[in-house]
């Protein structure tokens, strides 16, 4: 059996310890590291050791009897969900580690939500039953309320929770008054249907011994498929050679092979398996390993290769930016090229350089991920850089519907475009389709509109930020038989875009978060109040055992910091789980757009204008006055 095994958990739970116990108890390791003195092995990065975190997902492999299986250590910390979320991409099962002393926290919410999401079959593990303050039974208990109802407690005779799941197995337990661990159990466990949980402390090495043949016995045989298919999770540097981390869900990958990407055959140089902070070169990958792949240049995370190729849309999303600071001697050029090495690893960070201000922003999960990229930045390159207090990320749709005109004629250049843009249902994204008919412009250049429309995130005119939730239409457009050039659609479309949002009734869009409140009675009333002046919704707290539990949702720019005020305030008996939930209108759109201060005019990379040509000259006709001089109308 191959299978890849990921571990998970919120910060401090004892993740990486119990990651090293297993290496240790498999003989894949000699002697047991600690995260606490730097020596972990799989926390092998600098900054890791140095702040006592897991800041990189990285990848073990493993081999119990005629079993090999791909440890998958992942971040702890919110602000690593994105490396987390794409590691999650390439698990077949889970180990999710609760720590028996908080029970259930913020992040483990945001990871289980995450692991239905890919349906990832789940084990759980209650660590740290050994400390003074442990609580395991309560742990138990706070999972099974905030989780899931259908973990089970494997550490206990398992067998009458089990006959409750299936008429075969009640048949069973009736018969022989026990169940024995066979596919029926184990398709349960595969479907998503049972959550097995087991108890120990990975410090203490207290039950761990018995936990991996646990977990071995109740995982399925996958089914083996001759037709490649594998899924990029993961792009790392070593040196100046790009690694692209691909677990193989079916088939096999030799070297000098060539395999099918979205982008075209690109042919495999080089294979290695990742041994924490270690290479070991092999000559083949076979389904259910995860390998490190030289030669495949621009595969991404998130895309698929083999027979069957495509792109996969990650849940996590970014909703904070942060202005990139660095010393005038070093041109922004230069800043902005060695950034954009870090994106291709880290691709939620979606650099972008604004020309007219010679400026460089990034996206950000929040401040420590920020801590991560300037140090990261130092190691690589040898140039310090720093950040402005990041700020929420906004976006902009339209109200009605409008039709943008554009037009780019300078001399021996012809293309004019006409697209209607129309507003779509909220957090729906964007859609295009074509009114023109294929006598009126050829179809090889309305495929070309389309390219244009979707090769940029084209900006709002309120405050610069990213167009979404419409539909763009094509009405009309031309070219010209000898003067059209390459880039020529191109500037007509991104003009008739731009011409379209200013004539626009456009709406300026903030990020919600959906919360979880948990909180004493007395407190709950605070917190019902407190995010009604944040302009939020909530439902009534459900109450029990006088714990009040409150569900809602408010806009991010308030939520992101009340996380810290509330435990603060409550002395640490408060919690608050947040997770992004769409973007929505926002409700002080003058006050943002004001303090924003964006002049769309004046953002010469996204012009509403167009040009038209006179007397064998081009000239410029502002966007309140093309309409008039458009040749289709």
């Amino acid at each position: 059996m191959r299978q890849t095994l990921g571990i998970l958990a919120h910060v401090d739970a004892g993740k990486t310890t119990l990651s090293e116990r297993i290496l240790y108890h498999t003989n894949t390791i000699r002697t047991v590291g600690r995260v606490d003195d730097g020596s972990a092995h799989m926390d092998h990065s600098d900054i890791e050791r140095e702040r006592g975190i897991t800041v990189f997902s990285d990848a073990a492999r493993i081999n119990v009897g005629e079993h090999t299986i791909t440890l998958i250590d992942t971040p702890g910390h919110a602000d690593f969900s994105a490396e987390t979320e794409r590691a999650i991409s390439a698990m077949d099962y889970a180990l999710l580690v609760v720590s028996a002393i908080d029970g259930v926290q913020s992040h483990t919410e945001t990871v289980w939500r995450l692991l239905r999401s890919y349906d990832v079959p789940t084990f759980i593990f209650i660590n740290k039953t050994d400390a003074a303050t442990a609580d395991a039974d309560g742990a138990f208990d706070d999972i099974c309320a905030r989780l899931s109802e259908n973990a089970i407690d494997f550490s206990k005779d398992f067998s009458e929770k089990l006959a409750e799941r299936e008429e075969s197995l009640l048949d069973e337990y009736i018969e022989n008054g026990k169940i024995e661990i066979s596919d029926k159990v184990r398709n349960l466990i595969k479907r998503g249907e049972v959550f097995p949980t087991f108890r120990g402390s990975a410090l203490r090495d207290e039950n761990i011994d018995t936990l991996i043949p646990a977990l071995l016995s109740l995982m399925s045989e996958k089914e083996c498929d001759e037709k490649l298919s594998a899924i990029c999770y993961k792009v790392r540097r070593d040196g100046n050679s790009r690694y692209v981390y691909l677990k193989i869900n079916s088939g096999r990958i030799k070297v000098k092979d060539s395999v099918i990407t979205p982008y075209g055959e690109r042919k495999v140089d080089e294979i290695r398996i990742p041994q924490g902070g270690k290479f070991v070169p092999v000559s083949e990958a076979r389904s259910g390993e995860v390998c490190a792949f030289l030669g495949l240049s621009d595969v991404r995370a998130g895309d698929a290769v083999g027979d069957c190729f495509s792109r996969k849309s990650f849940e996590t999303v970014p909703i904070f930016s942060a202005r990139v600071i660095h010393d005038k001697t070093l041109p922004t050029r230069e800043v902005l090229e060695k950034l954009k090495i870090l994106e291709d690893e880290e691709n939620t960070l979606s650099v972008r350089y604004t020309e007219s201000i010679d400026e460089i922003d990034i996206s950000v999960m929040g401040k420590i991920s920020l801590q991560v990229i300037a140090y990261e930045f130092r190691r690589r390159f040898g140039s310090e850089i720093s950040f402005d207090t990041p700020r929420v990320v906004y976006r902009e749709t339209i109200a009605e519907a409008v039709v943008g005109y554009g037009h780019f004629e300078p001399l021996r250049h012809y293309a004019e475009v006409h697209i209607r843009i129309s507003p779509r249902p909220r957090n729906s994204g964007i859609s295009y389709k074509s009114e023109c008919s294929g006598d009126v412009l050829a179809l090889d250049a309305q495929r070309l509109i389309r390219t244009h429309i979707f090769e940029k995130a084209h900006k709002g005119v309120l405050v610069g930020g990213e167009l979404t939730d419409v539909e763009y239409s094509l009405v009309r457009g031309a070219i010209h038989e000898k003067h059209t050039e390459g880039g020529d659609l191109r500037e007509s479309t991104y003009r008739a875009i731009r011409q379209g949002l200013m004539r626009a009734k456009n709406i300026l869009l903030e990020p919600y978060f959906a919360f979880t409140a948990r909180s004493d009675i007395a407190m709950s009333g605070k917190i019902m109040s407190d995010v009604q002046k944040m302009g939020g919704s909530f439902v009534p707290p459900e109450i029990s055992g006088g714990v009040a539990v409150t569900c809602g949702r408010a806009p991010a720019r308030f939520l992101s910091e009340y996380a810290e005020e509330l435990i603060s305030q409550s002395g640490g008996k408060a919690s608050l789980a947040l997770r992004f939930d769409g973007y929505e209108p926002c409700r002080e759109q003058e006050k943002i757009v004001e303090e924003l201060g964006y002049e769309p005019e004046r953002d010469l990379e996204n012009t509403p204008d167009s040009v038209f040509c006179a007397k064998g000259a081009g000239f410029t006709v502002k966007w309140y006055d093309a309409e008039s001089y458009m040749n289709l109308l």
